[in-house]
C-alpha cells in the first residue's frame, strides 16, 4: 500500500501526508524521521560543542581564532570561517530558543545575548543604544552586569522595560562555571542528544488517544497499518476517490451493492460487515462495543473506558484489514468470500497470533531460567 508519493499527481494519491508519516506513533504518524530535521539535529550536535565550550581541539580553535572577542549568538561571518563553520552558525536561530544557561560565577555569559532569565533574551526588547548609554557593551558579561545592579534592576529600566519588575536577579557563586542546557518547553534535565534536539525541532504534537490500540505489543504489521490508516479516515474509499476526479464513477459498495463505501459504511454498518464484526465479537467475547465505525473510533478515544485485551485488540484490526481485503477482492478482482470464511480467517489470524505470543513467551522464561 503506498503511503506517500511525490511529483507527478497521476501515479496515484498519496494516502497520509509525508508530515504525519514523520510524527512519533503515539501522535498518529509512523515515527519515521525527517531527514532534513534530523540532519540539522546532527549539525546542532556542533554547535552544541561551541556553545558549551567542550574541550576539543576544532572547539578551541573556533573560540580562539574563528570567533575571536565576538559574542557566539551575534558574531558575523569572517575569513577566518570555513566553509563548514559558516555553514553551521546559519543554525544559530534555530536552536537559540532551546539553550539555557544556570548561572554561576557569570563570566561566560552574555547579557544581552543568552538566556540567562525567565524572560528570555533581554536582547529581544532591550536595544543597544539603550545598552550603550547605560554604560554597558555587547560584551558585557552577567557577572559585569550583576557588580553594577547588585541592588537590584534600576528604576529607569524598570519603567522602561514593565517585564524586568518580576524578575529577580541572580545571586553570584563565584566557585561555580555557568552551565548551559538545553531545554524544549521547560522539560528535561538539560542534558544535549541528538535525538533531543530532533525532537524539539519537530515541536510539540497532539497525542492520539487510539495510538495504543493500534500498536500494542503483539500487534500483525500489516493489520496495524491498515487500522492506523483507516484510524486516519485515509482508506481511498469510494466516497474519497469521488472527490479526486471531475465526474466521479457511480460505484457501489461491492460488500453490499447498496451505498457508496465510506469509512463509516465500510466499518462496520456494511450487511456484510456488520455479520462478520458481530460474528467475531461473539467468538471473542466482546460484550457491549458498538457496531459502528465512528463510535468504536471514539471508544477508542476515551480515557475512561476500560483497556481492551489483547484478542479484542486483535479482532479489531484483523476484521479491519480482512474486510478491506474483501472489498478490493470483490471491487477489483471480481472475487468474493462468503461471511463464514470471511470470519474463520479473522480467527485464524487472531489465534496464530496469540499462539505466536505464547510461544516467545515461553522461550523468552526458558532462557531466563538457564
Amino acid at each position: 500500500m503506498k503511503v506517500w508519493t511525490q511529483g507527478d499527481s497521476s501515479k496515484g494519491k498519496c494516502k497520509v501526508a509525508w508530515s504525519m508519516v514523520c510524527r512519533p506513533k503515539d501522535c498518529g504518524g509512523l515515527g519515521f524521521r525527517r531527514l532534513a530535521v534530523w540532519n540539522r539535529a546532527l549539525l546542532a550536535k556542533n554547535l552544541w560543542a561551541i556553545i558549551s565550550n567542550r574541550s576539543c581541539l576544532w572547539v578551541d580553535w573556533v573560540r580562539l581564532y574563528a570567533l575571536r572577542d565576538s559574542q557566539f549568538w551575534t558574531a558575523k561571518r569572517t575569513t577566518w570561517w570555513s566553509w563548514l563553520l559558516s555553514k553551521l552558525m546559519t543554525l544559530r536561530p534555530d536552536i537559540r530558543r532551546f539553550v539555557k544557561v544556570s548561572i554561576g560565577d557569570g563570566s561566560t555569559t552574555n547579557a544581552w545575548e543568552d538566556a540567562w532569565l525567565d524572560c528570555g533574551h533581554l536582547a529581544d526588547f532591550v536595544s543597544y543604544r539603550f545598552i550603550h548609554a547605560s554604560g554597558f557593551s555587547q560584551t558585557t558579561t552577567v557577572r559585569q552586569l550583576l557588580d553594577t545592579f547588585h541592588d537590584g534592576w534600576p528604576d529607569t529600566w524598570n519603567t522602561r522595560f514593565p517585564v524586568l519588575t518580576n524578575l529577580t536577579l541572580p545571586s553570584i557563586r563565584p566557585n561555580e562555571l555557568d552551565t548551559v542546557r538545553w531545554e524544549s518547553d521547560g522539560q528535561g534535565d538539560g542534558v544535549f542528544s541528538i535525538q533531543r534536539a530532533y525532537t524539539s525541532f519537530m515541536g510539540a504534537l497532539p497525542v492520539v488517544p487510539w495510538w495504543r490500540s493500534v500498536w500494542f505489543k503483539c500487534h500483525i504489521p500489516k493489520h496495524a497499518f491498515c487500522l492506523w490508516t483507516a484510524c486516519l479516515n485515509r482508506l481511498p474509499t469510494q466516497d474519497r476517490m469521488a472527490t479526486w476526479k471531475e465526474e466521479p464513477p457511480d460505484l457501489k459498495c461491492s460488500l453490499c451493492g447498496i451505498t457508496n463505501d465510506s469509512h463509516d459504511h465500510l466499518f462496520f454498518e456494511c450487511t456484510f460487515s456488520r455479520q462478520v464484526w458481530l460474528q467475531i465479537m461473539e467468538n471473542v467475547h466482546w460484550v457491549g462495543f458498538p457496531c459502528s465505525w465512528h463510535a468504536i473510533v471514539d471508544a477508542l478515544s476515551n480515557p475512561t473506558m476500560a483497556p481492551l485485551t489483547v484478542e479484542c485488540k486483535l479482532a479489531l484490526a484483523a476484521s479491519v484489514y480482512n474486510i478491506w481485503c474483501e472489498r478490493n477482492r470483490r471491487l477489483f478482482g471480481g472475487q468474493q468470500r462468503p461471511i463464514p470464511q470471511v470470519v474463520q480467517t479473522i480467527m485464524a489470524n487472531i489465534l496464530d497470533r496469540i499462539a505466536w505470543k505464547r510461544k516467545k513467551l515461553m522461550n523468552s522464561n526458558h532462557v531466563d531460567a538457564m
